[in-house]
C-alpha cells in the first residue's frame, strides 16, 4: 500500500497484524484521519491490538484523534470493545457493524505451525453487552451517546476465509429515534386545543373543524411511536440456508439464537445451545 496515497477506505481482511504491521496501519490511521471515510478492521491474529491504535507508530497507544468524516465502521465482535476506548473519536459515526467471524484460515495454528481452519460460533458475553441496552454498562448506550447520529449497530456472520469479504447480517439493532417536537406539535395542537370556525351562509351556519381533533392523546402518543422510535429496537434478519451451510452454522442457530431469547434470557450460555456461544480472539 502506497502510504502517500489518500485513504478515505481502508480495508484488513484476515491475514496477521503484528508490530510492524499495526506500525504501518497506525501511520496512514493518523495520516488520514481528516479524510477517512471507512474502515474495516477483521485481522485473525494480532498482538494485542484489536483496533488499530492512531498513535501506536508514535509509540503512544493512549493517544486519541478525531475522525470527522468516518461514518462507517466495521470491526470483530469479540472482544467487546468502544472505539474511543483504542483512541477513534468519530462524531460522524452513522452505522457500526459487529463481524462475528465463523471460518478462519489464521486464528489457531496446528502443530506443524502452519495456519490451521478454525470455527468459532458467536461470543455469548460479548453479544450480551451489545443487545443489553437496559443494563448499566450497555456498549450500545455509551456508543450512542458518543455518536449522537449513529443509526444502527449490526452483527453479521463472516468468515475471513472468503476472500470477497461478503457478511450477512444477523441482528440489528436501532438507537432510540424521538420526533422532533415541532411535527409532535402539529399534532398535539388540534388535540389538546380544538378550534372551532363558524362560517353564515345566509340563514345556515356551518362549523369547521380540524380532523385531526377527534383523536384522543393515547392515539396521538401511539402516532408518535409509529413515526419515530422511543427506544432502541431490535430486528432479527433470516440467514439464508445457503450461507449457514457455507459457514459451517448448527441447523437450529437461527431458530433458537435471536436478539429476543438473548436479551430475556431464554438463551442462556452453555444452557439453551450448548457450546453456541463461546469466546474466541
Amino acid at each position: 500500500m502506497d502510504q502517500h496515497r489518500p485513504v478515505s477506505e481502508l480495508i484488513v481482511w484476515g491475514g496477521v497484524v503484528a508490530n510492524c504491521g499495526e506500525h504501518t496501519l497506525s501511520k496512514i490511521a493518523f495520516e488520514n484521519a481528516h479524510i477517512l471515510r471507512s474502515l474495516v478492521y477483521c485481522p485473525d491474529r494480532t498482538k494485542g491490538g484489536a483496533l488499530i491504535r492512531p498513535g501506536y507508530f508514535r509509540g503512544d497507544r493512549g493517544f486519541k484523534m478525531e475522525f470527522p468524516k468516518l461514518t462507517d465502521m466495521s470491526i470483530r465482535l469479540s472482544p467487546a470493545l468502544l472505539p474511543e476506548e483504542y483512541g477513534w473519536i468519530t462524531p460522524e459515526l452513522r452505522r457500526l457493524r459487529l463481524l462475528c467471524v465463523i471460518p478462519a484460515l489464521q486464528r489457531s495454528r496446528d502443530d506443524s505451525g502452519r495456519g490451521s481452519p478454525d470455527f468459532r460460533l458467536p461470543g455469548f458475553k460479548s453479544v450480551n453487552k451489545w443487545l443489553s441496552v437496559n443494563t448499566q454498562n450497555a456498549l450500545s448506550c455509551a456508543l450512542f451517546t458518543a455518536c449522537p447520529k449513529l443509526e444502527s449497530i449490526t452483527l453479521v456472520l463472516c468468515s475471513t476465509a472468503d476472500s470477497t469479504c461478503s457478511q450477512t447480517d444477523w441482528i440489528e439493532l436501532l438507537p432510540p429515534k424521538p420526533l422532533p417536537w415541532n411535527i409532535q406539535r402539529l399534532l398535539l395542537l388540534p388535540v389538546l386545543k380544538p378550534v372551532e370556525h363558524i362560517k353564515d351562509a345566509g340563514d345556515a351556519r356551518t362549523c369547521d373543524r380540524s380532523p385531526l381533533s377527534s383523536l384522543v392523546p393515547n392515539i396521538t402518543q401511539m402516532i408518535f411511536a409509529f413515526l419515530g422510535r422511543p427506544r432502541w429496537q431490535y430486528k432479527d434478519h433470516a440467514v439464508p440456508m445457503s450461507t449457514m451451510g457455507e459457514l459451517g452454522l448448527p441447523d437450529g442457530f437461527c431458530r433458537g439464537i435471536n436478539a429476543k431469547t438473548i436479551v430475556d434470557g431464554t438463551c442462556r450460555e452453555g444452557e439453551f445451545f450448548p457450546d453456541t456461544f463461546r469466546e474466541g480472539f
